[in-house]
Parts: C-alpha cells; sequence; structure tokens
C-alpha cells in the first residue's frame, strides 16, 4: 500500500472518529439538559436568574460543541485535500531506439 493510500485512510478514520464523537457528545448533553431542566422544574427555591444563567449555559455549551465540530471538520478536510491532490505525473519517456550501426569488418588478414 503506498503512503498516500495510507494516509487517506488515517484521514477517512479521524473523520469517522470525529463524527462518531460528536454523537456521543451529543447524546450526553441531551440527557444532561434532560436531567438538569427536570431537577429545575422540581426546585422551587431557585430563582429565575439562575434558571436562566443555566438555560445559556446549556445553550453556550451546544454552540461551542457545534463550532469545535465545524473547525475539526475544516481541518481534517484541508488535510484530506492535501493528500487527494492530482500528482503531476512525470512526462512519458520515450524510449529512443536509434539505429545501430553494425561495425564493419576487414577481411584483411591480420
Amino acid at each position: 500500500m503506498q503512503p498516500r493510500e495510507m494516509t487517506q485512510q488515517m484521514i477517512a478514520f479521524q473523520k469517522r472518529m470525529v463524527d462518531n464523537w460528536d454523537e456521543a457528545l451529543a447524546l450526553v448533553e441531551n440527557q444532561t439538559t434532560a436531567s438538569v431542566n427536570w431537577m429545575l422544574d422540581t426546585a422551587v427555591w431557585m430563582p429565575n436568574e439562575g434558571r436562566q444563567a443555566v438555560a445559556q449555559w446549556m445553550t453556550l455549551v451546544k454552540e461551542e460543541r457545534g463550532r469545535l465540530k465545524a473547525h475539526l471538520d475544516q481541518r481534517l478536510t484541508a488535510a484530506e485535500m492535501i493528500f487527494t491532490l492530482p500528482q503531476k505525473s512525470a512526462p512519458a519517456k520515450t524510449k529512443s531506439n536509434p539505429i545501430k550501426k553494425k561495425k564493419e569488418t576487414t577481411d584483411e588478414p591480420v
């Protein structure tokens, strides 16, 4: 296997890994959001300012996760483009076959 192909496979693996990481993090984030919302609904002692702060925090976490994912995708795409650029092929070398002259032999005795 060529080094270029191996590098392309590694980049594809990294892309899948980032996608899987993002999906797993989204699941954790959704579960955490649901749990925090349930706790806030049952916590009658919590003032509205505190509830708003927690809501802003959850929104900020979601936005930053999206920004991080976009940044990683952008960098992996850039790396992928480096290794998928068409290679400049060397000009085809034509094999020159000049006509070879045979050595003339003389029939003179030596």
